[in-house]
């Protein structure tokens, strides 16, 4: 058992050395190419990483997949031809053996499948990384849908998890996106979130949480757990069955209106974010079903987010930002969120938010030096990595994408900021008030009179003037002691500006070719471990590719070694002279 282990740790670890061996070498030849030639070698490179992962998958199962499908929707901000290659993961899982599936139905239950259903299909009807489902009757006559802990899944998880945490904190150290990310954070929320899948009973807690939600929300159905037969690895519900929402043909045939169903989708995810803070954060389309009257089914409820109060209050300020077209507004709120670090500039993010306003709002975008430029600014401000990312946001981010990316599907002419005005804004004044209610508030309503008066966006508009008018009042009153204490500063010499940067420069171009020479260094030595074992494990092909990747850092050592020493004999003679 722990010869298989390690098998499987060295495997992983094989195939991302594998790929990171492939991207230096790709990142050295970029400077020999074209742009044109470089796009295509890295979508080359891309689509060979997308089926290499893909194959490893498979045949590892367990968190691997659930990683690949999670990197599979993230079009993003990845390219296209790698997850593309992993999309097929989303409805190609392999099931488990169904004699298996049988012990442990009878194992959670606690008595013989018969006694209890009074017919089991024994080919699943569903199969994911964690669990599979299968449709079955109950002696009393309803058909349900039965879904499974995969058998053994348990000590998979505590494997992959280890090599995955080793994995991400490597790329949280030595690459700018993990610097970006609090890594640690982001496998701690990967992992948390994956063993709450694994425990039904939290699910069925979901559940019945998410049909208290959307009671008496019409157009909207989720199927009700039998509470008698919930256990840890054991969920039976009441069974569902739908059209995806990806099949508009199907759907177009069926006489569905698929933009009154892109609406839908929207109105119950604004419900989930603004008004309930309780969001359903696995929206792909097995996930989501339509029943042909246009009813929109929700399933799966493993993976759920939470927002808190402070949380939904920062989102509203944000969305009353960027429609009232207050920039400050909006990133206050963006920093509030916890997405800015502390002391940036901002003018770069609020001309971007701008521009995106622009295009989203329809307005034509035209080319030119002033647009070169806005782009070339707002590049380099990403480059000093001004922006990071909570890891509690990381699942509500990707749900957002899917929405986005489904709601376009079903209607390539949504208009996302009608959307904010015409739906968002009255879940924000309806949360506002609900709030205000709560905390027995009092007083004249300006906010309220202004959206009676004037339609929902004169609320939010109201709100960041008064917040406007307010911070500039405190800032004045701030302004008399600000300037008096940065006086006396001046006046007793406390403020100084030292410029001493001799030798700076060339310590500091020491201290990398030091580093770049210890990254190689530990490359090879790693590879060149993951290739013995990998051969001694009778993995031929994945040793190849390691010792590959060796030979690979071995090359790339000695040639900074060579090229460190021609550098300090052309600043020898210098030397000399002086």
């Amino acid at each position: 058992m722990l010869i298989s282990q390690l098998i499987r740790s060295v495997y992983i670890f094989g195939v991302f050395f594998a790929m990171l061996a492939d991207y230096l070498w790709m990142d050295f030849l970029e400077r020999f190419r074209s742009d044109e030639s470089r796009t295509r070698a890295e979508a080359r490179a891309y689509g060979r990483w997308g089926r290499r992962l893909r194959k490893a998958a498979l045949r590892l199962h367990g968190v691997i997949i659930k990683v690949c499908q999670f990197l599979s929707t993230r079009a993003d901000v990845l390219p296209e031809s790698f997850t593309r290659e992993l999309a097929s993961l989303q409805d190609a899982v392999p099931a488990a053996p169904y004699p298996a599936i049988r012990r442990r139905v009878e194992s959670e239950l606690g008595a013989p499948l018969e006694t209890i259903f009074a017919e089991f299909e024994t080919e699943a009807l569903a199969s994911a990384s964690l669990g599979q489902v299968h449709r079955a009757k109950l002696k009393e006559g309803q058909t349900v849908a039965v879904k499974v802990l995969r058998p053994g899944i348990e000590r998979l998880v505590d494997v992959d998890m280890a090599a995955v945490r080793r994995i991400w904190m490597w790329l949280g150290r030595h690459t700018s996106l993990g610097r970006k990310l609090d890594m640690k954070a982001v496998v701690d929320e990967f992992e948390v979130i994956t063993r709450q899948e694994m425990d039904y009973r939290l699910e069925a807690e979901n559940i019945r949480k998410f049909r208290k939600n959307f009671a008496g929300v019409p157009g909207i159905d989720v199927p009700y757990p039998f509470d008698n037969l919930v256990a840890q690895r054991l969920l039976v519900m009441e069974f569902k069955s739908g059209m995806k929402l990806t099949e508009r043909d199907r759907l177009h045939a069926a006489g569905v209106d698929t933009k009154q169903l892109a609406s839908r989708l929207v109105d119950a995810y604004l419900k989930q974010v603004l008004l309930d803070g309780f969001i359903h954060v696995d929206p792909h389309p097995g996930n989501l079903m339509v029943e042909p009257d246009g009813t929109l089914i929700f399933v799966d409820f493993g993976m759920m987010g939470v927002i808190t109060a402070e949380d939904r209050q920062g989102f509203t300020l944000l969305v009353r930002g960027l429609l009232t077209r207050d920039m400050d507004l909006a990133v206050k709120a963006l920093a509030g969120l916890g997405f800015l670090r502390k002391d940036v500039s901002t003018e770069p993010l609020k001309r971007a938010l701008i521009f995106l306003l622009d295009h989203v709002s329809g307005l034509k975008i035209q080319p030119g030096p002033e647009l070169d430029k806005f782009v070339q600014d707002f590049r380099e401000w990403l480059y000093e990595e001004p922006l990071q990312f909570p890891a509690r946001y990381i699942y509500i981010g990707r749900a957002v994408g899917l929405l986005v990316g489904i709601g376009n599907t079903l209607d390539p002419n949504l208009d996302w900021v009608k959307i904010l005005k015409d739906q968002a804004l009255p879940l924000l004044e309806q949360s506002r008030r609900s709030e205000a209610k709560d905390e027995g508030a009092g007083g004249f309503d300006w906010r309220r009179l202004a959206a009676d008066l004037f339609g929902p966006a004169a609320g939010p508009a109201v709100d960041a003037v008064w917040t406007t008018v307010k911070d500039t009042g405190m800032s004045l009153i701030r302004l008399p002691g600000q300037l008096e204490r940065s006086l006396a500063k001046l006046e007793n010499g406390s403020v100084q500006v030292q410029t001493d940067l001799s030798g700076l420069s060339e310590r500091l171009d020491m201290q990398a070719r030091l580093m770049n020479r210890l990254t190689w260094a530990v490359l090879a030595a790693g590879t060149a471990v993951v290739g013995s074992l990998l051969q001694n494990a009778g993995q031929a092909g994945e040793a190849r590719i390691a010792w590959g990747g060796c030979g690979l850092a071995v090359l790339l050592l000695l040639g900074n070694l060579a090229l460190g020493n021609a550098r300090r004999r052309r600043r020898s003679p210098h030397r000399r002279r002086s």
